[in-house]
């Protein structure tokens, strides 16, 4: 017969989890907003030069990888908006990224389309121009849009029924 010896290791996170000490979730949260504001203001100019630099990308119709690098740019728009508070323009950006994927995808990307999302980009920079309800109007028209855009696509051959 063998001899079998049981042990038990130290369980070093209950140790942990029981001192006393840390922050409470509200403290945490707090802290965490005073560095958001922090970092607004330098997080609020790299949506400024976010946005030129999208601006540049639209002066002639984008097309090939100038449309992959104003679909990076204009994401990045999306995130800093997030953490900046402007949710808003996040959303008007993210609209943007949609259209912009729908051409990606062998979509046709017109002038037009462009031109209204970079006006409202433009517009939703600074939200307290317009009231709220106007921006969820606006908004909406965008998600509208791209929405019919998407709709009018020619369908893949991926999506064609099969014979059989």
């Amino acid at each position: 017969m063998t001899l079998v010896r049981y042990f038990k290791p130290d369980n070093r996170l209950a140790k942990v989890v029981t001192l006393p000490g840390g922050k409470l979730v509200e403290t945490a949260v707090d802290d965490a907003r005073i560095e958001l504001l922090q970092v607004s203001d330098a997080c609020l100019q790299e949506i400024d030069a976010a946005l030129d630099h999208t601006y540049r990308l639209c002066e002639t119709p984008p097309a090939g990888d100038r449309v992959a690098e104003l679909y990076t740019t204009v994401r990045d728009v999306a995130g800093l908006a997030g953490v900046c508070a402007l949710p808003d323009l996040g959303a008007a950006a993210l609209s943007f990224c949609a259209l912009l994927d729908h051409a990606q995808n062998g979509g046709r990307l017109a002038p037009d389309h462009v031109a209204v999302h970079l006006n409202v980009l433009r517009i939703l920079r600074h939200p307290d121009a317009i009231p709220e309800d106007d921006r969820c109007k606006v908004l909406e028209s965008l998600d509208v849009m791209v929405g019919r855009i998407a709709q009018k696509a020619p369908p893949s051959p991926d999506d064609a029924p099969s014979a059989g």
